[in-house]
């Protein structure tokens, strides 16, 4: 591997240093910015996201972010990030973006550095509340959970634009790099959840992820308001190992006290995904459809045994659809998202699957200021994780999750 590989934030942070002291001279080029957001949650039932059942104000995101123009058509733009979502992020300072952009034509520009991926509507915004109605985006798409895995990219990307005959235009980006995978982060608690219903004392082995690659388009008919977008995404040579042990009071002897490694090697993960949004006067209408599978197969070593994989790879799916207006300073939002059952998904029950149907209020005070609370009717328990046991038993189908936020722009 390569040095900025092992080592990408202290990169980072050290031309974040080299170009602080440039900007010293450069003021005048200089624009900054940043968001405070404190949010409250709580469930009827079951733990989502944090200790929701309780109640918790463990939902805290803060951003500071500058652009700078050191020359004609270039700009150096970075923003340092910290967050807490329950057992995630623990208020750890990161940087979530920091690259080099030239624009060398309205058809042809380039990225390189921590970049942003481009995957549908929200990826690439997910920590932009003003940009949309909601408080949580819809699950099993945009997870806050996986921020550290999906959120950005250490590599270059190449943008433009193209426009066609009859007013028609085509946006493209295609980015390439490696991706970041933290061992406390939501694809551990995602491969742990896999295990820990049945098993006790988890822990992640080893997880790695060596690159990734992918492409967003977009296509603007001659309809005002109106694009459409194919977006698709891929990860390779993804290594991920559970290890846990099965109770001593397990009824199968044969179980009963074993050592569990789940053994992942060289795995690809792979999404594709399908965005509408249209703008009609006050209103605005979105939907997007996502499909991916995890291959090629997750090996078992059990009591020292090696036991492989028959199974075909996990394939998983989910769409939304969102309908949002506008009066003045308040907005309204209804979205209902579903995760159906995946194929050849182990879990059993309500955890093959979750629907939600979600209302959200938004209201903007000033120009700064803006307030947000939402209500999730919710059936399925697929998106709730027992990383660290906040949900050993999923007892219940239907369950209600109430949302409440404040975002402070600057």
């Amino acid at each position: 591997m390569t040095e900025l590989r092992q080592h990408p934030l202290a990169f980072l942070l050290s031309a974040l240093a080299l170009i602080g002291s440039a900007l010293e001279t450069n003021a005048q080029s200089l624009s900054t910015g940043g968001f405070v957001s404190v949010g409250y949650l709580e469930s009827s039932h079951y733990n989502y996201l944090a200790d929701s059942e309780k109640g918790t104000l463990d939902f805290v995101e803060i951003g500071l972010n500058a652009s700078w123009t050191p020359a004609n058509r270039t700009t150096i733009n970075g923003q340092a990030f910290l967050f807490e979502l329950g057992p995630y992020g623990n208020y750890t300072p990161l940087v979530d973006y920091l690259f080099v952009d030239y624009a060398k034509s309205k058809e042809l520009g380039f990225r390189a550095g921590r970049i942003k991926r481009e995957l549908g509507l929200y990826t690439h915004i997910q920590d932009i509340d003003i940009a949309r109605t909601s408080i949580l985006l819809p699950h099993g798409m945009y997870d806050p959970r996986y921020r550290d895995f999906s959120a950005s990219v250490d590599g270059a990307s190449m943008y433009g634009s193209f426009n066609l005959p009859g007013d028609q235009r085509i946006t493209y980006n295609l980015y390439g790099g490696f991706a970041q995978a933290d061992p406390e982060g939501g694809l551990a608690g995602f491969s742990l959840t896999a295990i820990s219903r049945t098993t006790i004392d988890n822990r992640i082995k080893t997880l790695e992820a060596d690159g990734t690659y992918g492409a967003q388009f977009w296509y603007n008919p001659n309809i005002e308001g109106l694009r459409v977008g194919y977006g698709l995404s891929r990860y390779f040579g993804i290594d991920i190992s559970t290890q846990g042990k099965f109770p001593d009071a397990l009824p199968d002897p044969l179980l009963a006290g074993k050592e569990l490694i789940n053994l992942g090697q060289d795995l690809t993960y792979e999404i594709d995904q399908l965005s509408i949004e249209y703008f009609l006067g006050n209103w605005n209408f979105t939907a997007e459809y996502q499909w991916s599978h995890v291959g090629p197969t997750i090996d078992r070593i059990i009591g020292g045994v090696f036991f492989p994989d028959t199974t075909p790879p996990t394939e998983f799916e989910v769409w939304y659809a969102n309908a949002s207006r506008r009066f003045g300073k308040l907005e309204f939002g209804l979205t209902y998202t579903s995760s159906p059952f995946s194929k050849n998904d182990t879990n059993v029950g309500n955890a093959t699957y979750q629907k939600d149907t979600q209302l959200s209020v938004r209201y903007d005070v000033n120009d700064h200021w803006t307030l947000k609370a939402e209500v999730h009717s919710i059936e399925g328990t697929k998106r709730l994780f027992n990383q660290h046991g906040q949900n050993p038993v999923l007892d219940q189908d239907d369950w209600t999750l109430w949302a409440a936020k404040s975002t402070f722009t600057f």
